[in-house]
C-alpha cells in the first residue's frame, strides 16, 4: 500500500510538470514520514490519511516547487504561421487547394505533441490522424464507405493506452467485430445477412471475466453451440430470422446464473402509452425486416427508439443530449446507406452530440450552484 501511495503521488507530480529532482526529494521525504509512522505503531491507512491525497500534497507545496521548462506555447504559436505559409505555397505552386486545408490540423497536432505525455498523446492525436486519412483517401479513391471505420481508431487507441490491461480485449471486441462486419459487407452486400454472428465475439470474449469457472465454461459452450446451431439451421432452411430463438438458451442460462441481471423499470410499464410504443416499435421492426426484402442491413435502426423511450420515461426532455447518440447513429447509417456516397459526409451527424450539449446542457458549475441552493 505504501508503494501504491508513493506511485500515485509521483504520477500526479509528473502530470503537473514538476522537475524530476523535486519529485525524488518529495518522495524520499514522504517515504521517511511513512516509515516513522509505522515505527510509532500507526497503521499504513492512518498514516496515508494524515499525509493527505496527492492533490492535497501538491496544493500545499506548489508555490515552492520547481517546474520543467516548456516551450510548447511558442512552438504552437509559430506553427500557425508555418502552416499558413505552407498552405499558400502548396496551393499556389502545386494547386493543392483541394487537400492542403488539412495542413491546418498541424496546429492542434503540434500543441498535443508538445504538451501531452505518452501514452495519452496517442489518444489525443487519434481524431486528427483519422480525419487526415479519411479525407485524403476518400478524395483520392472515393471510398468514403467503409473508410469511415478509420474513426474507430479513436476509441481503440483509448482502450490500448488505458491502464486496465485485463479487459482490453473485451473492450476492443465491439470495434473489431464492427470493422470485420462492415468490411465484409462492403465486399459483398449479402454478407450483411450471413456474417452478423461476428458480433457474438463480444459475449464470447466476455465470458472470460466470469469468475466461476464452471459457469464460465458452460456459458461459453452454450454460446458456441447456439452460434453453430443458428448457422446450421439458417443455411439449411434459408431463413435467417426465426433460428435466432436458439440464443434464448445461453441468455436464459446467464439470467439464471445472474451473469445477466435484469432490472425492470416498473414505472415505464405503468405508463400505457410508453408500453404501447415499445410493443409497437418491436412489431414494426419484425414486420418490416421480414416483409421488406434485404432490409436486415438497416432495419435495426428502428430498435434505436427503444432506449430513447426509456430515457424519456426517466427524464422526459430535460437532457436532450441523452437522445443525440441514438439519433446521430440513425441518421449517420441511413444517410450513408441510402444516399450515394452518403458516408462521405454522414459522419457529420455525430457533431449533434457536442452541439446539443453546448446549446442545451447546463454548465457543471451552474448545476453545482443550484444543488447547493437546494
Amino acid at each position: 500500500m505504501k508503494n501504491k501511495y508513493l506511485n500515485e503521488l509521483k504520477e500526479y507530480l509528473i502530470d503537473k510538470d514538476v522537475k524530476n529532482e523535486e519529485i525524488n526529494d518529495i518522495l524520499n521525504d514522504y517515504e521517511s514520514l511513512i516509515i516513522e509512522g509505522l515505527n510509532e505503531g500507526l497503521s499504513i491507512e492512518v498514516i496515508i490519511k494524515r499525509l493527505g491525497k496527492p492533490k492535497e500534497i501538491y496544493i500545499s507545496l506548489k508555490d515552492d516547487l520547481v517546474y520543467e521548462k516548456h516551450y510548447s506555447n511558442k512552438i504552437t504559436s509559430l506553427s500557425v504561421f508555418i502552416v499558413l505559409i505552407l498552405f499558400i505555397l502548396s496551393g499556389m505552386l502545386f494547386n493543392l487547394w483541394t487537400y492542403n486545408w488539412l495542413l491546418f490540423l498541424l496546429i492542434p497536432i503540434t500543441s498535443i505533441i508538445t504538451t501531452n505525455k505518452w501514452p495519452y498523446m496517442v489518444t489525443s492525436l487519434s481524431p486528427f490522424i483519422a480525419t487526415i486519412i479519411f479525407f485524403i483517401f476518400g478524395m483520392l479513391y472515393n471510398i468514403w464507405h467503409p473508410l469511415w471505420l478509420i474513426f474507430l481508431l479513436i476509441p481503440i487507441s483509448a482502450i490500448l493506452t488505458s491502464k486496465d490491461s485485463k479487459n482490453k480485449l473485451l473492450g476492443l471486441s465491439p470495434f473489431i467485430a464492427t470493422i470485420v462486419y462492415i468490411s465484409l459487407g462492403y465486399i459483398n452486400s449479402n454478407y450483411y445477412l450471413y456474417f452478423w454472428p461476428i458480433f457474438l465475439l463480444i459475449p464470447i470474449i466476455g465470458t472470460s471475466v466470469i469468475e466461476n469457472k464452471k459457469v464460465r465454461i458452460i456459458t461459453l459452450s452454450l454460446l458456441l453451440l447456439s452460434t453453430l446451431g443458428y448457422l446450421f439451421i439458417s443455411f439449411k432452411t434459408n431463413n435467417f430470422a426465426y433460428p435466432l430463438f436458439v440464443f434464448t438458451i445461453p441468455i436464459a442460462y446467464s439470467i439464471y446464473t445472474k451473469e445477466i441481471e435484469v432490472h425492470i423499470n416498473l414505472n415505464f410499464f405503468k405508463n400505457k402509452v410508453l408500453s404501447f410504443l415499445l410493443l409497437l416499435n418491436v412489431i414494426i421492426y419484425l414486420l418490416f425486416s421480414l416483409l421488406v426484402k434485404d432490409s436486415w442491413g438497416y432495419s435495426w435502426t428502428i430498435l434505436m427508439f427503444i432506449p430513447m423511450l426509456f430515457i424519456y420515461s426517466e427524464q422526459k426532455f430535460n437532457h436532450l443530449v441523452a437522445y443525440t447518440p441514438f439519433l446521430s447513429l440513425i441518421l449517420f447509417y441511413l444517410v450513408g446507406y441510402f444516399v450515394n456516397n452518403g458516408f462521405k459526409y454522414s459522419w457529420l451527424f455525430f457533431f449533434l452530440i457536442p452541439i446539443t450539449a453546448i446549446l442545451f446542457e447546463k454548465d457543471s458549475a451552474v448545476i453545482k450552484k443550484e444543488t447547493n441552493k437546494e
